[in-house]
């Protein structure tokens, strides 16, 4: 990206997209059922880190629930910084079990620089004390591992994403966020839950 852009030769363009990618948190198993912990986990990583420095500035925070480009966006009032002092104390408050191990999973040449990205979260998280194992798959055992009921999955903390067909925020949102969507399979749409913490690629 580098060598082209000083290429007075070449006009780099870099227009934002619809797909999001995400990592997502399990609501119904393990510590990421508790709130508290959901909200330390997302001050606890550097978005805007990892973006510069491991997608080259090809991808930018989220700052909604889905992509500025969808009719229907916006952006949300309260944002998670980073602000690992804040993560650290909400863990406490949570009474966050640190003997535990949190089990994170990725695809690797899936999505833009996935596995990268999945193990610059699991250093943020060690950072704030949290036990934090990684896992990286292929593409086929990882969704057969997300097909799963969400009380039944090895999935805590996943790293996915999703790229809405109809430029709307209903369907961005129902497709991630909706029952109809989750194991058992009814519909077409992959699961996600909790939240959004990652990049726009």
């Amino acid at each position: 990206m580098a060598a082209l852009k000083a290429d007075p030769k070449i006009k780099v363009e870099m227009p934002l997209d619809t797909r999001v990618v995400y990592m997502g948190m399990n609501c119904q198993k393990g510590v990421t059922k508790n709130k508290l912990v959901r909200q330390a986990f997302n001050y606890a990583v550097d978005k805007k880190a990892i973006c510069k420095r491991l997608l080259f500035d090809c991808g930018q925070p989220m700052d909604a629930p889905f992509s500025s480009m969808l009719w229907g966006y916006t952006r949300m009032a309260h944002q998670y910084g980073y602000n690992p002092e804040k993560a650290k104390a909400l863990l406490k408050k949570a009474n966050f079990p640190f003997d535990n191990v949190v089990h994170m999973r990725t695809p690797h040449g899936r999505l833009l620089a996935d596995k990268q990205v999945s193990e610059a979260i699991q250093a943020y998280l060690q950072a704030i004390g949290v036990k934090a194992e990684l896992r990286t798959y292929d593409w086929p055992t990882y969704i057969a591992a997300q097909r799963k009921p969400l009380d039944k999955t090895e999935l805590e903390l996943f790293l996915l994403a999703w790229g809405p067909l109809f430029l709307d925020a209903d369907f961005a949102l129902s497709g991630c966020f909706t029952c109809a969507v989750n194991p058992p399979p009814r519909g077409l749409a992959p699961l996600s839950t909790a939240i959004r913490s990652s990049t726009r690629s």
